[in-house]
């Protein structure tokens, strides 16, 4: 293998202390271990696809779009925003190239000499534990609770897709994530039985059901989101008119609106053994005709339009 071949170059790109990234112009197609950690992504692998300007703070977009559509090199400090939405600036230094015939970008991020990162690597280990932690919980309910296997990942999933449709901020988009991934973790409190019940339930077990909002709040309590995370799960269940549980508020958070449609929608779309699922034009009409007018009109809006175009 000649030393400079395209493997080595690519295992020399993934241990570099400084982060990098490769676009064409248009969106990210390669990046290593340390750019996700600067911008707060889960991996590396997790970046490549996504347009590259979502790594720019908004006041600075247009003098790096400027930067890259002329084929500017060099070094330069640019202003960035991490995917939970903390802003900084730091050193960029860029190269053009051309490979197989396409022009490529390729971007070095570093701190200044003597700077501290803005949010610290702490920061990122302290978000790499917390999703550790939310994926513990969210395993830990569905090993309880058989029939809904599954349902909170697709919840979540479907309110993250909802909330990027209606251009919600980066920071709620997270929140909806973590608490879609966990928004029943308070069923752990309420019994296995019921739970396990192969049947409707009676209107006394049904209420023992209503009180894991609650639950659910108590238990992330002393968690340190960055984001209404235990208010998004307790009020997953309230509507806007009033006739939600556990409190009956109509004045729910954005986060708990999107995570309200999402979660409905799964219910009624997933089987029981009671009841087989409906159709999602069926899922869709009851939602907007039925018993379910407490719903925010935009997110369910906005729902419609994503399964019907799938």
């Amino acid at each position: 293998m000649h030393l400079f071949s395209e493997a080595f170059v690519s295992d020399l790109v993934s241990v570099v202390f400084d982060g990098v990234i490769v676009h064409d112009g248009t969106v990210i197609t390669d990046a290593n271990k340390r750019a996700a950690g600067i911008f707060g992504y889960e991996s590396a692998e997790s970046m490549v696809g996504l347009p590259y300007h979502v790594l720019l703070a908004p006041s600075g977009r247009r003098a790096t779009e400027l930067r890259v559509s002329s084929g500017t090199e060099g070094r330069y400090n640019a202003l960035c925003r991490r995917r939970d939405g903390i802003e900084f600036t730091i050193d960029v230094n860029t190269r053009e190239i051309t490979f197989h015939g396409s022009r490529l970008r390729i971007v070095a991020f570093r701190y200044s000499a003597g700077e501290q990162a803005p949010f610290g690597e702490s920061l990122i280990q302290r978000s790499l534990a917390l999703d550790q932690t939310v994926k513990a919980l969210a395993t830990t309910i569905e090993q309880r609770d058989a029939f809904t296997a599954g349902h909170q990942t697709r919840v979540s999933a479907l309110a993250m897709r909802v909330a990027g449709e209606l251009d919600m901020s980066d920071r709620e988009i997270t929140t909806i994530r973590i608490a879609g991934n966990i928004h029943d973790i308070g069923k752990i409190a309420v019994p296995a039985e019921i739970l396990m019940k192969p049947s409707a339930l009676s209107q006394e077990e049904y209420d023992l059901v209503k009180l894991h909002p609650t639950a659910g709040s108590a238990i992330i309590n002393s968690v340190d989101f960055d984001g209404p995370v235990r208010q998004t799960i307790l009020q997953h269940h309230e509507r806007l008119d009033g006739s939600g549980y556990p409190d009956g508020v109509a004045d729910l958070i954005p986060e708990a609106r999107v995570i309200a449609v999402a979660d409905v929608y799964d219910a009624l779309t997933s089987s029981r053994p009671y009841r087989a699922g409906m159709t999602p034009a069926n899922a869709l009409d009851l939602m907007s005709e039925h018993e379910c007018r407490g719903l925010d009109g935009d997110a369910l809006q906005t729902l419609s339009t994503l399964v019907q175009s799938n």
